[in-house]
């Protein structure tokens, strides 16, 4: 049957067996065929972006292979999302019934969205207190629309956590705090007559 291999001939009674054959004896000889199931490989790949492995890399026939055996390595910044099975094969409960034929496995990973968080330093207010931005890509600083109090100015942005260049940064692999500053410009003098 598919998945299987012949192993051994057994005889009952027993005989002798000789070049492949044996002669037949005065009484009727049970032959009896028996196969063992094979085992195929499991081939890991990944998109680059991280590693998987396992300590088991061949599989019986019909046997059961359970996912959490697949030991995942993301890069720095991103994170597992799916494994892609060639050919296709059904999963249930985490775990799938090997097939009769070998199994290639990718792993996908994809970039961590993290979060930029906004610090008001000053009298004024933001058009939102937190961003969020996927690793490595670039946070333009026009995304934050300060608006001082009366009587104050906006006077930049500081972090931290990054490095701004031309008005943006790239995203590290961790989340960010950015103050926006503000400062007093005007102040309102009060007189007092003493008579």
């Amino acid at each position: 049957n598919v998945g299987y291999e012949f192993n051994e001939y057994t005889y009952s009674p027993s005989i002798t067996i000789i070049n492949d054959s044996f002669i037949m004896p005065d009484e009727n000889v049970t032959i009896t065929a028996t196969f063992n199931k094979l085992s195929y490989q499991l081939i890991f790949n990944n998109d680059g972006n991280g590693t998987i492995n396992s300590t088991i890399t061949t599989v019986f026939f019909n046997n059961t292979f359970h996912l959490s055996q697949i030991i995942q390595s993301p890069n720095t910044g991103y994170e597992f999302t799916e494994y892609i099975f060639n050919p296709s094969i059904t999963i249930t409960n985490d775990s799938f019934i090997m097939p009769s034929n070998n199994l290639t496995i990718t792993a996908n990973f994809n970039k961590i969205t993290y979060e930029i968080q906004i610090i008001i330093n000053g009298n004024g207010t933001v058009n939102s207190n937190k961003f969020y931005q996927l690793f490595e890509d670039t946070f333009n600083l026009s995304s934050i629309t300060p608006f001082p109090d009366q009587y104050n100015r906006f006077i930049g942005y500081t972090s931290d956590n990054v490095n701004f260049d031309n008005n943006s940064f790239i995203m590290p692999s961790n989340n960010v705090t950015i103050f926006v500053n503000f400062e007093q410009y005007l102040y309102k003098l009060t007189y007092e007559l003493n008579e």
